[in-house]
């Protein structure tokens, strides 16, 4: 079935949301991390969402990204809705294992199905009988669960590299400062920074307008030219005097 409509004033209260995003962040969706939706009881039990239930979206603007799939594990606890752009599909237990079909439905085979099953027009669409109709090859539930195991353990192990990946970077700013000779003036409340991380963004902040401003684009072409002096300067062999970042007070 679908999920509820979400109308901004009730937002951001109330009961835990599965958002159409939720979707595309994990196979397993982390309850701990979603939105809030505030509901009518009768909503909230409409569109509850519960252990074991797949999702799979239900529009996008390209087709790539409709009927995409993530599920709630069986240790997902309290009380969750899911919104209007999202499908929810439950299996015979007695067959399936969620996680195994959730997975399924995003292996080529089962992207390939599931796109050629949706609608194009401004936008790509899939329905309900469209989801059910998916063939999936079952093998026994036991069979089911050691390969989402190996999955899950496979997705772990990446999680893990990103999170090192990230550390990493942490410290790029003070590396290419250093290669550079530059020394970042300390700041005095009038500068501004026009800079962003990606895990800020990834985590849903946003990219004001500043983003974009002159100063900000000056100071990337400055480093660029930066760059291409300490290159030129290295072939040839020779040693540059450091510099000293200044900016306007």
């Amino acid at each position: 079935m679908n999920g509820a409509s979400k109308k901004p004033e009730n937002a951001g209260r109330g009961t835990r949301l599965v958002n159409v995003f939720d979707l595309y962040a994990d196979t397993a969706i982390d309850l701990n991390r979603v939105d809030r939706l505030e509901l009518p009881p009768q909503d909230v039990e409409k569109y509850r969402a519960t252990a074991g239930d797949v999702f799979f979206t239900r529009s996008s603007l390209k087709p790539e990204g409709v009927a995409w799939s993530a599920y709630l594990d069986d240790d997902a606890e309290g009380d969750a809705v899911f919104e209007c752009h999202i499908i929810r599909a439950r299996v015979d237990r007695d067959r399936a294992i969620p996680g195994f079909v959730s997975n399924y439905a995003r292996t080529r085979i089962g992207r390939a199905y599931l796109i050629a099953r949706a609608g194009v027009t401004t936008m790509a669409t899939i329905d309900q009988q469209g989801i059910s109709d998916l063939p999936v090859i079952l093998p026994k539930p036991p069979k089911q669960r050691e390969l989402l195991a190996a999955l899950d353990a496979a997705r772990a192990a990446r999680r893990r590299k990103l999170v090192e990946a990230e550390s990493l970077l942490g410290g790029l700013d003070a590396f290419v400062l250093e290669v550079l000779g530059l020394t970042l003036q300390p700041p005095d409340g009038h500068r501004t920074t026009y800079a962003v991380r990606l895990a800020d963004v990834r985590e849903g902040k946003k990219l004001y307008p500043d983003y974009f401003h002159p100063e900000r684009l000056n100071a990337i072409r400055a480093i660029a030219a930066e760059f291409a002096r300490l290159l030129i300067a290295s072939r040839q062999g020779r040693r540059l005097p450091p510099r000293t970042a200044t900016g306007p007070a």
